[in-house]
């Protein structure tokens, strides 16, 4: 019923990036991330500077398999916005995946606990730092 709505925004306003990106987030709920993707990716080539977009398109990559093309998309929402801590987060569970980065990825929950303190998002930081924790 959801994809059939966005279905239906996309064809009375295709430059609404919003849609695509709910259309994506929809789809990869229901495990379809290559679909998912290709909304993404819609939604990139509206607004290259749309961090959710990238971060987004790096879960549904990452549910894929890829994460080496996760781990670029969410460099990429780095590179846009550096004080993104849902993108270190996400991210953290990216390179957890490749166990041979735990380094690294303890790093990126670090990054994301210190910037969700600063947004006030205590539950959130917890929350990564618990992540550091089981790495250790």
């Amino acid at each position: 019923m959801a994809l059939e709505s966005y279905d239906r925004a996309i064809e009375f306003d295709p430059q609404n990036i919003n849609v695509y990106i709910n259309r994506g987030i929809t789809y990869s709920t229901q495990e379809q991330h290559q679909q998912a993707i290709e909304d993404y990716k819609e939604a990139i080539a509206l607004d290259a500077r749309n961090v959710d977009s990238y971060i987004s398109r790096g879960i549904a990559y990452s549910g894929l398999g890829k994460h080496q093309q996760a781990i670029q998309d969410y460099n990429n929402a780095i590179a846009i916005d550096p004080d993104n801590a849902d993108a270190y987060y996400a991210k953290g569970f990216t390179l957890v995946l490749q166990e041979e980065s735990k380094q690294e990825a303890s790093e990126a929950f670090q990054q994301a606990a210190n910037l969700y303190r600063e947004e006030g998002k205590i539950d959130y930081a917890d929350s990564a730092e618990a992540e550091i924790r089981k790495l250790e």
